[in-house]
């Protein structure tokens, strides 16, 4: 059997399986779509038919580039989903540069309301005033943290924020689809009145739209900016369409094994889409606002264990074996009281280790541990989650600590213990997100530079957790020899440093499975995950098990960075 292609179907399969689960429970959840806004839904799709036969690759600077040769750069928006806003505000943030006139172009304001909107950008009037007047939880209704850190970017370098939709007022209650391409329209004759205005004065704006993901295909939006531009400015202003996460272009790319090293794809000119997550976790963000309205307070009613089970299960079905039982294990959240004071009252860790676990409780980082099988979950994401998951399902493969009694000590064996703890967990969270990022070695060689310089620090021992990161990854020199030279080495660090380079070893052994230069049955054997509570069996120690691992990692990606993806 072909190992490249093992790895990499198998992870596919999986994949596929999650994403078909996810659609059917979207059909159920939102209902039947109606055929006007399907019709609307296959125009959209011109912009994609002509790419299927080749997808050309392109570097975040080339697409930076022409975002700022064009008049209006178009981004689609999947309003449910965090990371579509987060990458509409990188693009805008690498193209916008100082002394340049810029628009921020936002669907989800009403037009009619732009006066409340330069109230809120001037601070003029809070955020909760500002809800209020445009009564944003019934207009729009998505999650306001998807959307806040655009404000407040656009607030701090003073481009204007534009509100381009078209007030409910002029809705027909008949025909949807004919609202869609008149709320186009409407968009499109703000943005043609904004470059009048500035034409007059010999101004030279540039615009970043953010509108929903269907309106932006060329078919749409972009072509009634070209229209109406051409007969009220004389000029047809000039387009760059952003998709973002298209279904089936990235399943081209996951059959072709680029689904993880692509991050913008070229489709055609002016016409591309990135890559910053997977259709599934989309979908995921989807089904999260359906069931619980607001993705604020998802957590709040979501059975967290019910769901690290179900990741548990998925992990466990890439290495084909059994899935854990998940009962013996407890998590907790930052806003659940008492849960530290629990912790407080272990008397068999010492004064360091209760205050590297407050740390760590107080930066609301999630951990895991063994005993008494507990995970704090922090900020509860679905990347959290699926740690803690392929960690409890690793740990119980009969895979013992140093000392069950003890959390962190200064020594290779508690060192290499939480070493693999993040590599296996980190590997497991990519089966279910591969596209997930984490600081890579010019990430931390960045990063030390700038806390260097004088930069404010995330958390203590932040400059000598990343020193050690790199320390270690570059020269995997005897933890031993490390300890000998400096004992006193503060626990915090040495936690970070073993998350940092879990994470890197976790993201090169995933992407050496899938690519075949290793196979997944030897991943199996190499972490003993065919024991499953056989007490005849004697596992081998952590550090054994990260030198296996570290053999067929002999050299890592030191060029790549995590910002070379969106």
């Amino acid at each position: 059997m072909n190992t490249a292609e093992s790895g990499q179907k198998r992870a596919l399969r999986i994949q596929r399986k999650i994403f078909r689960s996810l659609q059917k429970e979207v059909d159920i959840l939102l209902g039947r779509t109606p055929a006007s806004i399907k019709k609307y839904e296959r125009e959209n799709q011109q912009d994609f038919r002509n790419s299927n036969q080749n997808l050309q690759s392109i570097q975040k600077s080339d697409l930076i580039e022409t975002i700022r040769d064009a008049d209006v750069t178009l981004i689609a928006d999947f309003h449910t989903f965090e990371q579509a806003q987060k990458t509409a505000l990188r693009l805008a943030r690498d193209a916008v540069q100082e002394n340049e006139l810029w628009y921020l172009g936002l669907e989800l304001v009403p037009s009619h309301l732009q006066d409340f909107l330069d109230q809120f950008q001037n601070d003029k009037i809070s955020t909760e005033e500002f809800h209020q007047a445009i009564a944003y939880s019934d207009e729009w209704g998505f999650p306001w943290s998807n959307y806040a850190p655009l404000f407040e970017w656009a607030k701090k370098t003073g481009v204007k924020m534009i509100a381009l939709n078209r007030p409910r007022l002029f809705e027909s209650q008949t025909y949807l689809g004919d609202d869609l391409h008149q709320r186009d329209l409407w968009a499109a004759g703000i943005i043609t009145d904004l470059f009048y205005a500035d034409d007059l004065q010999n101004k030279k704006p540039r615009m970043v739209v953010l509108y929903g993901e269907l309106h932006v295909g060329n078919s749409h939006l972009p072509k009634r900016i070209k229209q109406i531009s051409k007969a009220f400015l004389r000029r047809a202003l000039s387009t760059v369409v952003v998709h973002q996460n298209e279904n089936r272009l990235y399943w081209k790319l996951a059959e072709e094994g680029s689904e993880i090293s692509t991050a913008i794809t070229k489709l055609k000119k002016n016409t591309y889409c990135v890559f910053s997550s997977t259709p599934w976790t989309k979908l995921q963000s989807l089904v999260n606002w359906a069931e619980g309205g607001h993705a604020e307070h998802i957590h709040e009613e979501m059975d967290d264990l019910g769901l690290i089970s179900n990741y548990g299960k998925i992990i466990s079905e890439f290495f084909k074996i059994p899935n854990c039982s998940y009962e013996t294990l407890s998590t907790h959240r930052i806003d659940q009281p008492g849960f530290l004071d629990q912790l407080e009252r272990k008397t068999e860790w010492t004064t360091e280790e209760h205050s590297l676990i407050r740390s760590l409780v107080n930066q609301n980082q999630r951990f895991y541990l063994q005993n008494p099988g507990l995970g704090f979950l922090g900020t509860s994401s679905s990347n959290g989650l699926a740690e803690i998951a392929a960690i409890h399902l690793y740990r119980s493969r009969e895979h013992s600590s140093p000392s069950l009694a003890q959390f962190f000590k200064r020594t290779p064996e508690y060192f290499h213990h939480h070493l693999i703890d993040g590599i296996f967990g980190f590997f497991g969270s990519l089966i279910l997100n591969p596209k997930r990022k984490c600081d890579l070695v010019v990430d931390h060689l960045q990063r030390i530079e700038a806390l260097q310089l004088g930069a404010t620090p995330d958390y203590r021992q932040e400059l000598l957790a990343r020193s050690l990161t790199l320390d270690f990854l570059q020269s995997q020199r005897s933890v031993t020899e490390r300890f000998k030279q400096q004992p006193k080495i503060p626990l915090l660090a040495l936690y970070w440093a073993t998350r940092y380079s879990g994470q890197i070893y976790g993201k090169s052994l995933y992407s050496a499975a899938l690519s075949g230069k290793i196979s997944v049955d030897w991943l199996t054997s190499t972490f003993e995950l065919q024991n499953n509570g056989d007490t005849n069996s004697v596992p081998k120690s952590s550090i054994l098990t990260f030198q296996a691992l570290s053999q067929q990692l002999t050299t890592l990606d030191w060029s790549a960075s995590k910002n070379d993806q969106l």
